[in-house]
């Protein structure tokens, strides 16, 4: 499941971290530029093109989990909108493109456009001289300082310049807030020796959060976020780390190394895998606990019409849910609203739903997550339950 998040987080984060800041406006392009006249070509960048050491790279690996290496996708940074390719013509005139990726390449005057597909890019100074830890393996990587990139559009090429800058992280850390339940994060396995350990099934988890300390002291959080991509009728997720500001930190550019074969995780706390990101490494503390054993369900209750015509009514958590077996304090949000309802109905943090003055007669539904905070020997959960609430 983790390499399938890889390859759809390499995929979609190609698409959506490139911004979007051309000025000027061009027809829908299609046709590609007759090149008779053409001897050269010029790529212009809308910015400088940098990275930062180590921050603004990529982890990669194959399907086979053979190869590994870290780079700087320089591609993707020339392949951004506002960046120019000029076409030198034989007299010195000269035809620029604008790059657009709504219209997925170069896209210059008279219906004309260079295909993003047609432009290639290699770097021939890759000066591997610095290490890049990863899953127990090394990574080599550009030096700081300027590189050059060769750019190739149908035999003509160029040549432009990418800088890389100072690593300015000083620390890296991996939060995990909530810890893994046995049978629902993981389950038990045995190893050759006999001994039982927690076999992790996904590491990643909804408070899970990045925090970053830079060298001037500055410090700033991310937050786990994922959604679902369809990919020919099959339902991948990716993943990211959000901060407040809406920056985000990508799958392909860090990792989680688990080291549960030379440290196996069981129950308690004495459990911890590596965090990789930026050129710093982090041991974040992993807590197993038993599954919280709550179940929940929700309820049928029904309101009188004449008693809400006159006031607001409250109904009690035990006429709304069905709960048993909780381990911890229980917490109610409102997951999904009644758009019928149209906010006159609400349920408070301990479970209490209000159904308010002026409701009409009708059927309504609202989904309401539960969550059991756990203790000291169970983990959090949380389930989703639906509550119906009739007037009449």
């Amino acid at each position: 499941m983790v390499k399938n998040r890889m390859i759809i987080a390499i995929l979609a984060t190609l698409l959506m971290v490139m911004t979007f800041s051309v000025t000027a406006v061009y027809a829908d392009s299609s046709k590609e530029p007759d090149l008779t006249n053409v001897t050269g070509i010029r790529f212009e960048p809308a910015s400088p093109i940098v990275f930062e050491e180590w921050v603004d790279g990529i982890l990669y690996c194959d399907e086979d989990d053979e190869i590994h290496r870290f780079n700087y996708d320089y591609r993707s940074r020339i392949l951004q909108d506002g960046n120019a390719l000029i076409l030198i013509n034989k007299d010195g005139s000269e035809s620029k493109f604008i790059y657009n990726l709504a219209k997925g390449g170069f896209v210059g005057n008279g219906n004309h456009k260079i295909k993003r597909a047609k432009v290639y890019c290699n770097s021939p100074d890759m000066n591997y001289d610095a290490v890049w830890h990863v899953w127990n393996r090394d990574f080599s990587a550009w030096a700081t300082g300027d590189h050059t990139v060769n750019i190739e559009y149908k035999g003509l090429t160029c040549e432009t310049t990418v800088a890389v800058v100072e690593n300015t992280i000083d620390s890296v850390e991996y939060l995990q807030h909530d810890p893994l339940a046995e049978n629902y994060d993981g389950r038990w396995s045995t190893d050759a020796e006999g001994n039982k350990y927690f076999d992790y099934h996904y590491f990643y988890e909804d408070n899970d959060i990045i925090r970053i300390t830079r060298k001037d002291g500055t410090v700033k959080e991310y937050k786990h976020k994922e959604d679902d991509w369809d990919v020919d009728g099959e339902e991948w997720d990716y993943l990211w780390f959000e901060s407040k500001d809406g920056q985000r930190i990508y799958l392909r550019s860090y990792q989680l190394d688990d080291n549960q074969y030379n440290h196996h995780w069981t129950l308690g706390s004495d459990n911890y895998g590596t965090f990789y990101y930026g050129g710093k490494e982090y041991q974040t503390q992993v807590t197993i606990k038993l599954q919280n054993t709550m179940k929940a369900s929700g309820k049928t209750v029904k309101v009188k019409y004449t008693k809400l015509k006159k006031k607001t009514q409250k109904i009690a958590r035990k006429k709304a849910f069905k709960i048993s077996d909780a381990k911890g304090t229980l917490t109610f949000t409102m997951a999904q609203k009644d758009k019928k309802a149209k906010n006159k109905i609400t349920v408070s943090k301990k479970g209490v739903v209000t159904v308010k003055k002026g409701l009409k007669k009708g059927k309504y539904t609202i989904k309401v997550s539960v969550k059991a905070a756990g203790n000291e020997a169970y983990a959090p959960k949380s389930q989703t339950v639906a509550v119906k609430i009739i007037v009449k």
